[in-house]
């Protein structure tokens, strides 16, 4: 029971108590109020009566048409005249009437009023004995009805000041409730802080967390700095920031050596064929601001193109090539003309016409594809741009494979008729543990598409551009969420897109998806974002993570080390796990090492476990142990055979 509860309680057993008391005080104060008043009305009543029949003759008609009158005119229960020797002069009876109340009540506040008894004499001689005896009904039934009353008004009053007293204790425990939220954050590893209640004890508690949630923040941002620094000295091109050579052919090996051959990529390669020329004209610092305003106009097109790939990197292999990997499209003439729309914008801007060529080539890639081979394409790519007289503009044929449908309207009506139909599944892959145990399972989409079953990445393309992945992914959780009740050993985590995650329409169905399922089943689900996600719409999915925390379900980042220094408030989100990218796990240098250890630390710090993505040998999870990882996945782990 919390304690604003037990608070309540003890306050409602105060007022019961005292209202009780109070109830049963009264009751009996009027019952004795009324036993007097009738005692005093009798004695009062004989008195005068005795006084009467004494000062008149003594013969029996005058004495009984007294006594008559007298009982005639109140509520007499009994009159009677008895002589010195104890016989009955005259008496005047009447039944005991019956009192309008409930058994229970005459029994227990029975009026047992003394009769009135007064001398009666005649000169100086003792005439008789009256004894007179009211009804005690009408005062019973007087009694319950002042009772009654006075029960409805003390539990009207009680009703008044219990909606009062509860209205003063939710001000009182408001500072309670938020000390309780703030602690459950911190359980949650997100370290978060409150306004100080005005309540001493209260006050106390939060200004300790706060001091907690303040050191565990400036770690934190002591840490991600030092880890951004190392990764910007070992990744990026100083002079534009975007990533350098040895950076940019980590991350397309990554790519290349996926295992999904129905992932489509694509590479852009811009080479300024006069770049020592326009050294020369404009100078090395303007001819680098020149380059550096051209690459961030890339990269604004490129953003207002999401819908065609779901991961862009820029990337600078020498002096006067520039590279654009691009993940997840199958729109590579598309790209290719918004690019080179901007830097023909760029030339004629800076009236760069004709002296300084500029050649922009494109090719699509797979994963099995030898890196040497790709850029060797796109070297030659490049020799006939820069021969063309004109246009300057080349990608390269993909004929690898025939479209599977012609266009968007039939890409449009194939995946909304397979949505209609249910045709989605999964297939999961395993992250392991240092001991060989799995940590949980992966869930990758499939989609029954033209009589096939289709990998993710031949359908991811087309279902972005068409807005379709909220659906997709709302369809691959149900999947996951079916097979996690019929299968109560497993442990199975999803991936969601950013256009699900940064949609507060998409977090209702989600929310809503889970909602129907058991906390048995919840508990064994994992949801996980890119941290690119976590970069850009932090704030508004930290309502979304807590409601779904709120059901036992863990969070995890994945992808994450390239930019871990740009998600806003780590220690806030409350995630139980992260993946560190493959193109970080996928080298030796001793650079890149310092960085995971740091990430490693980083993370045991707010409690997460660890995870290496796309390790390829089983060999290197020993060195990553070192470094500090929990658990590994990629080609390389498989889990341990049961004995």
């Amino acid at each position: 029971m919390t304690l604003a509860k037990q608070l309540w309680v003890v306050i409602g057993v105060l007022i019961t108590l005292i209202f009780i008391s109070s109830f049963i005080v009264s009751v009996y104060t009027a019952r004795n109020y009324f036993l007097e008043q009738l005692t005093v009305k009798n004695i009062d009543n004989v008195t005068s009566l005795a006084l009467s029949l004494s000062q008149v003759e003594k013969d029996p008609v005058t004495i009984e048409l007294m006594i008559a009158a007298q009982f005639d005119s109140g509520h007499y229960k009994r009159i009677e005249l008895v002589d010195p020797n104890g016989e009955t002069l005259q008496v005047r009876e009447h039944p005991e009437l019956a009192p309008d109340v409930p058994s229970w009540f005459a029994n227990l506040m029975a009026l047992d009023v003394p009769p009135g008894v007064a001398q009666v004499q005649d000169g100086w001689l003792q005439f008789g004995t009256l004894y007179m005896e009211s009804q005690s009904a009408y005062a019973l039934n007087a009694l319950w009805r002042v009772s009654y009353q006075l029960l409805i008004w003390i539990i009207i009053i009680a009703l008044i000041v219990g909606i009062i007293g509860n209205f003063l204790l939710r001000r009182i425990s408001q500072p309670l409730q938020s000390v309780v939220k703030q602690a459950e954050a911190i359980g949650d590893r997100r370290f978060v802080t409150s306004k100080e209640p005005r309540t001493l004890e209260f006050r106390r508690v939060v200004r300790a967390m706060n001091s907690l949630t303040e050191r565990v923040r400036s770690m934190l941002e002591t840490e991600t700095r030092r880890l951004d620094e190392i990764r910007r000295q070992s990744q990026l091109d100083p002079a534009t920031g975007v990533a350098n050579r040895e950076q940019f052919f980590r991350l397309l090996d990554v790519r290349l050596n996926l295992q999904d051959d129905s992932v489509r990529d694509a590479v852009l390669l811009l080479r300024i064929t006069g770049l020592q020329a326009l050294n020369a004209k404009l100078g090395r610092a303007e001819t680098d601001e020149w380059i550096a305003a051209m690459l961030k106009r890339i990269r604004m097109v490129l953003d207002s193109r999401s819908d065609c790939y779901s991961q862009y990197t820029m990337g600078r292999l020498n002096g006067s090539d520039f590279v654009v990997l691009v993940n997840d499209t199958g729109f590579l003439s598309d790209l290719a003309e918004v690019v080179w729309s901007v830097v023909t914008e760029m030339v004629e801007q800076w009236q760069l016409e004709g002296e300084y060529p500029i050649a922009l080539v494109g090719s699509s890639c797979c994963p099995g594809e030898q890196r040497a081979r790709l850029m060797a394409r796109l070297d030659d790519l490049l020799a006939s741009a820069e021969q063309a007289p004109t246009e300057r503009l080349l990608l390269a044929d993909d004929q690898r494979k025939a479209p599977l449908f012609h266009g968007a309207e039939g890409w449009r009506h194939a995946l909304e008729r397979a949505l209609e139909d249910g045709a989605v599944s999964h297939a999961c892959y395993p992250v392991i543990t240092g001991n060989g145990s799995i940590f949980h399972e992966e869930a990758m989409l499939r989609m029954r598409l033209a009589d096939r079953d289709m990998p993710a990445g031949a359908v991811i393309g087309w279902a972005r551009r068409l807005n379709l992945l909220p659906q997709l992914d709302l369809q691959l959780l149900n999947s996951v969420l079916r097979m996690l009740v019929d299968q109560p050993d497993r442990q199975v985590a999803v991936n969601l897109s950013m256009e699900s995650l940064r949609d507060v329409t998409s977090h209702l169905a989600i929310i809503d998806c889970i909602q129907r399922y058991s906390g048995s089943v919840t508990q064994r689900l994992s949801v996980e974002l890119n941290e690119q996600v976590a970069v850009q719409y932090a704030e508004p999915l930290a309502s979304f993570i807590a409601t779904v925390k709120g059901h036992g379900v863990l969070m995890g980042l994945q992808s994450a080390g390239r930019n871990i220094a740009a998600v806003p408030r780590l220690e806030t989100l409350g995630l139980d796990y992260m993946k560190v990218d493959a193109s970080l796990i996928q080298q030796q240098s001793a650079d890149v090492l310092s960085l995971l250890r740091g990430l490693c630390k980083l993370g045991h710090s707010l409690g997460l476990a660890m995870i290496a993505e796309g390790v390829l040998e089983q060999t290197d999870q020993s060195a990553l142990t070192e470094l500090g990882f929990d658990a590994f996945t990629g080609p390389g782990v498989h889990p341990e055979a049961p004995e």
